[in-house]
């Protein structure tokens, strides 16, 4: 299969994956209820309301942080889920670590868009190679996303047979949404840590 990246749009991408873990959440709302009953999918809309964005965003601007040493990761989630009306249960957990990552998700995108302003020129390091700026940045974001998916998606098998598998899988979207954040900040591609 080949992806054309000519018609690829980085940011419109990345919003479209926020809008799909939102629409995710409440669809998993629905099914897994209480009981196998139907779930209030109002539980969200709670988490997005009582989700405290100003943690997420003075974690991102602590210049001292870097993507192994923020604590601060998961502050505004764990806040969240023992704000009432939660009271930190499992779904509580679940649904606040989804709402975390979304907002994570999203300074990942302004960061994206930020850095598109720089693919319009060539750029040197690249010229005369055939590898446009743009369309190798695009490409970055789009093998994250599987990468953060497909790693996610591991934990979330390695653990299905327990009570927290979904609180696991939420945990590692949050940390890895988080690490992807700093590394456009810091604009550093290659780390053989990664995530």
């Amino acid at each position: 299969m080949h992806l054309d990246l000519r018609n690829f749009y980085g940011l419109r991408y990345l919003k479209s994956l926020a809008a799909l873990a939102r629409l995710a959440c409440a669809l998993v709302l629905l099914v897994v209820g209480s009981g196998g009953a139907v779930a209030d999918t109002s539980h969200s809309a709670r988490a997005d309301h009582l989700l405290d964005r100003s943690l997420v965003e003075a974690c991102y601007h602590n210049k001292s942080l870097d993507m192994r040493s923020a604590n601060c990761v998961g502050k505004a989630a764990e806040k969240c889920s023992t704000t009432p009306p939660f009271t930190q249960s499992t779904m509580d957990i679940w649904t606040c670590y989804q709402a975390e990552a979304t907002v994570w998700d999203e300074i990942a995108a302004a960061l994206v868009e930020k850095e598109k302003k720089f693919w319009r020129e060539p750029d040197p390091l690249y010229s005369g190679s055939g590898i446009a700026i743009g369309e190798a940045f695009e490409a970055l974001i789009v093998a994250e996303r599987s990468y953060r998916e497909a790693m996610c998606r591991l934990i979330y098998a390695e653990n299905a047979e327990g009570s927290m598998k979904n609180i696991y899988a939420a945990r590692c979207s949050l940390e890895m949404a988080s690490s992807w954040v700093f590394k456009l900040r810091e604009k550093d591609w290659y780390d053989p840590y990664y995530p």
